[in-house]
């Protein structure tokens, strides 16, 4: 009895042990992030994020928008594809309030195109590369915030081969800390959708 007790004890501890340290590698993997130079692509997915009453864009998608919009101007890539559902406070899809802020700033109309429908990373990818196929989109260019590229290089992976990155970084405070601190778990639950799907 005492012998299993004790068996059972270290199994425990070992698993315990194991849980901590991959949390703790990919903390690491988050924090180090994805940062390859983008290069000419199809088109440019800037990642939506939450937008305020009046649907101006918060902070950390205001400056994934400037990256993608600074790339589209650079030449990177003729089209931008706004990804963004409608969230339960919001007035419009995301991919809309993206939009308007593309349009305000000269990227013209034509080269906008918005999927409205995504309320996760995942649909984010999974619904842009329906778009993507039927536009012949091959390559992509990923707009999106420093701590979450990650995640969102590894969720594009299952739908597109070939991806370049463009990080939009944001000052570090207790929220961005927060938002770290999240995405190992994300990054397990993302291994999860990519078994099912």
């Amino acid at each position: 009895m005492f012998l299993a007790r004790r068996k059972f004890k270290i199994i425990t501890l070992s698993i315990i042990c194991l849980c901590f340290a991959t949390l703790l590698y990919l903390q690491v993997k988050v924090v180090i992030g994805v940062n390859y130079l983008p290069q000419s692509a199809d088109a440019i997915i800037i990642l939506g994020h939450y937008i305020d009453e009046l649907n101006q864009p918060s902070s950390w998608l205001d400056a994934r928008l400037l990256v993608g919009m600074q790339l589209f101007l650079g030449g990177y890539a003729p089209y931008i594809i706004a990804t963004g559902g409608q969230g339960p406070g919001d007035a419009m899809p995301v991919a809309y309030a993206m939009q308007s802020w593309l349009l305000a700033r000269g990227v013209p109309y034509e080269n906008i195109i918005t999927e409205p429908y995504s309320s996760s990373t995942f649909e984010n990818f999974l619904y842009s590369s329906i778009i993507a196929r039927q536009l012949g989109i091959e390559s992509i260019i990923i707009a999106t915030n420093d701590f979450h590229m990650y995640r969102s290089y590894n969720t594009a992976a299952i739908f597109f081969n070939n991806i370049y990155t463009a990080n939009a970084y944001v000052n570090l405070d207790f929220r961005k800390v927060l938002a770290i601190m999240r995405e190992p778990l994300s990054v397990i639950k993302l291994m999860f959708d990519r078994f099912i799907y």
